[in-house]
């Protein structure tokens, strides 16, 4: 099974969506599941949050990947490397 398969997997199990890191999933999700980049920006407009608030939820996002030996790209788009 890929990485990406395995991430995948544990984001879709069936889970309690009261949780905490809603934000953090689905955004995780997209950078996966979508093969384009997005911006700061980008995430912020569509989560009705501040860009700082975007970029706190990718430090958890980093941490969640770098259990997989994968980091993301946060130059002018964010995008998995790895």
């Amino acid at each position: 099974m890929s990485k990406k398969n395995e991430i995948l997997d544990f984001l879709l199990k069936d889970k309690d969506y009261s949780e905490k890191y809603i934000r953090e999933e689905y955004m995780l999700y997209r950078i996966l599941n979508y093969g384009e980049s997005f911006t700061i920006q980008d995430f912020a407009d569509e989560l009705y949050v501040s860009p700082t608030t975007v970029y706190r939820s990718l430090n958890i996002v980093e941490g969640w990947l770098s259990k997989y030996n994968l980091k993301l790209n946060r130059k002018k788009r964010v995008l998995v490397l790895g």
